[in-house]
C-alpha cells in the first residue's frame, strides 16, 4: 500500500466521528430521558455516586481513542507510558 500512512489515520478518525458520534448523542439523549423519568417517579442518587465524573470520563475515552487515530502509535505510546508512569 503506497501514500501516507498519516491519511490512513485521518480516514480512521473521519471515520470514527461519522459512526461513533451520532451513536453518542442518541445514548445521551436516552440516558437524559430516563434519568428525567426516574426522577419523576422519585429516585435520588446516593450521595458518593460516580455518576457525574462517568459523563466526564465516558465520552473523553471516545476523545482520547480518536487523539490516538490522530496521533499515531508513536506519540500515543509515548503519552499512555507516560500517564501509567506517573498514575
Amino acid at each position: 500500500m503506497t501514500g501516507d500512512p498519516h491519511a490512513i489515520s485521518m480516514q480512521a478518525v473521519a471515520l470514527l466521528v461519522v459512526v461513533v458520534v451520532p451513536w453518542l448523542l442518541l445514548e445521551t439523549w436516552r440516558s437524559r430521558r430516563h434519568e428525567q423519568a426516574l426522577r419523576a417517579a422519585g429516585a435520588i442518587e446516593p450521595p458518593d455516586d460516580v455518576y457525574a465524573w462517568m459523563r466526564i470520563v465516558y465520552p473523553g475515552m471516545f476523545a482520547a481513542m480518536t487523539a490516538e487515530g490522530a496521533l499515531g502509535p508513536p506519540a500515543c505510546a509515548t503519552l499512555g507510558d507516560s500517564a501509567i508512569k506517573w498514575a
